[in-house]
């Protein structure tokens, strides 16, 4: 299995070095944006990538997943964005038990976003697999995505991409991370940039953790090519915790903040996420279901 694991890692470095060499294409939009901003990671402001311990860690950064040791996790998302009376839905799972060396990760998210004043329905289907060597943790994701237009002349894109992330956690305070999106090179017109996320995350003490991550768009034609993100959690108790976090879009000019709250049983977790945009100002609802088994 490690061969496999090691043989898969390096032929996802190969292609992000051939993607990270051909970036010159241009992004006029980011239709995985919606997918990144719900649950626990919009609460946060988006600053979730050196975190990464719940089932979004399939999108945010996939070394996160193996995180999760000799159990099971399924998710489920719901999120309402007003901007464009949009509903959005899905589903994740991530396996450890089924082998102690690799986890794996599945999920699958469908929204309804307006491109280019006509409505569409996104569809994105995930595989992930993670591999922890010591402190160090590695996953790379497989995605693909597909976009129904409503329009009779108008054809949707469609194609597959890949997704890499490290996860570094030398102590149980400090863990820093680096995530590749959408390294496999697409049209001249990419709907999935190539971006690189630089992030980190300390816990001043064992109830607060606060986390930073930088994102750089290299398919962007805006002067602005790097977004921040800043976020913190506060446990409150054993069932309840509170999480803020305000991202700063220089890409596409679009600011947002995110509060949020956790509500802790034994084995099922609910979270709870409002975002608001700055300007325009609209809103996201959010609510996203854990279960541990």
């Amino acid at each position: 299995m490690h061969m496999w694991v090691r043989f898969f890692i390096l032929v996802v470095f190969g292609l992000s070095t051939q993607a990270f060499a051909q970036s010159g294409n241009i992004s006029t939009t980011d239709l995985s944006r919606d997918f990144l901003n719900t649950g626990v990671a919009l609460s946060m402001g988006g600053a979730y990538r050196a975190l990464a311990n719940s089932t979004q860690a399939i999108l945010y950064n996939p070394a996160g997943i193996r995180q999760h040791k000799g159990r099971m996790l399924a998710g489920a998302d719901y999120a309402y964005l007003k901007g464009y009376e949009g509903h959005q839905y899905g589903g994740s799972m991530i396996d450890t038990q089924t082998s102690r060396e690799v986890a794996y990760g599945v999920s699958f998210h469908r929204s309804n976003p307006i491109i280019g004043g006509v409505g569409a329905k996104s569809s994105q289907l995930v595989l992930s697999v993670a591999h922890q060597a010591g402190r160090f943790f590695t996953g790379g994701s497989l995605k693909g995505y597909l976009i129904n237009v409503d329009s009779a002349t108008i054809e949707g894109p469609k194609g597959i991409d890949l997704d890499v992330g490290v996860l570094f956690r030398p102590s149980e305070m400090f863990s820093v991370a680096v995530v590749g999106y959408n390294l496999v090179r697409g049209s001249s017109i990419e709907e999935y940039p190539l971006q690189l996320a630089v992030a980190g995350a300390i816990t001043i003490i064992p109830q607060a953790t606060f986390t930073i991550d930088a994102v750089k768009n290299f398919n962007t034609s805006s002067q602005e090519n790097v977004n921040l993100h800043l976020g913190g959690t506060i446990s409150l108790n054993e069932q309840f915790a509170i999480r803020g976090g305000y991202a700063m879009d220089r890409v596409f000019g679009n600011d947002y903040y995110g509060v949020g709250l956790s509500v802790k049983a034994d084995k099922a977790h609910i979270n709870f996420a409002f975002g608001q945009t700055v300007e325009p100002r609209t809103e996201i609802y959010s609510i996203n279901l854990e279960y541990l088994m």
